[in-house]
């Protein structure tokens, strides 16, 4: 073999290789662009589920705070009204005596 055909065959080869490692480099590329897209769809997918869980447990939340609310007033109106009973057996006792 001649240097020359040694020299060319040596160019064939090397491109070949070079050739293989560039395919072998986008394929990884691919495969980790492809990972990273699936983790991007998992994360959006659990802060979507997550944003869910929290707008019910704050409706939960609403929900506690409005009834116990509702009972601190009601509790209120009844002390008001065992005030006013009170004041009306007071007042009645008083008048008749």
């Amino acid at each position: 073999m001649t240097a020359q055909l040694m020299s060319a065959d040596l160019k064939d080869r090397s491109r070949a290789e070079a050739d293989l490692l560039i395919k072998e480099a986008r394929f990884k590329a691919e495969r980790l662009l492809e990972q990273a897209q699936d983790q991007l769809q998992a994360l959006e997918n659990e802060i979507g589920r997550l944003r869910l869980e929290k707008d019910a447990f704050e409706n939960r939340l609403r929900a506690a705070i409005e009834e116990h609310l509702s009972l601190l007033d009601l509790r209120k109106q009844e002390k008001a009204d065992i005030d006013n009973l009170r004041f009306l057996r007071r007042r009645s006792t008083t008048d008749v005596g």
